[in-house]
């Protein structure tokens, strides 16, 4: 089932069980499921409680998505691999919060952003 189409889709749970006990995986959300749930927020007048509710999935993933996709659009929202960051880089982050008052995320985010635009 696709989340592009069917308004009471779920966010998908992994479960597996070490010893008997149920343990949750990191679930990796496709990028439909989170252009749905930003759109809920900005344009239906959803509040991201709201909508994670409805989705049944963290309150922080939908506010993280939507600040990814103000900051950067619809390619805020694609996958990322991990990265390395250099010592320059991370200089800059800590340099961008002290100066801008600035949580460590939104720093990452738009020092990220403006790499990718520079390219």
């Amino acid at each position: 089932m696709t989340s592009k189409n069917h308004p009471n889709y779920t966010a998908p749970k992994k479960l597996d069980t070490i010893w008997g006990y149920f343990i949750g995986k990191k679930v990796k959300y496709d990028y439909a499921f989170k252009l749905e749930c930003v759109k809920l927020v900005l344009e239906s007048d959803y509040s991201a409680e709201a909508v994670s509710n409805q989705k049944g999935l963290n309150e922080s993933n939908i506010r993280k998505w939507v600040g990814f996709y103000k900051t950067q659009g619809e390619r805020g929202l694609l996958p990322r691999k991990n990265r390395s960051y250099s010592t320059v880089f991370k200089l800059k982050v800590v340099q961008s919060i002290d100066k801008e008052f600035l949580s460590l995320r939104d720093a990452v985010s738009n020092l990220t952003y403006q790499m990718l635009v520079l390219l």
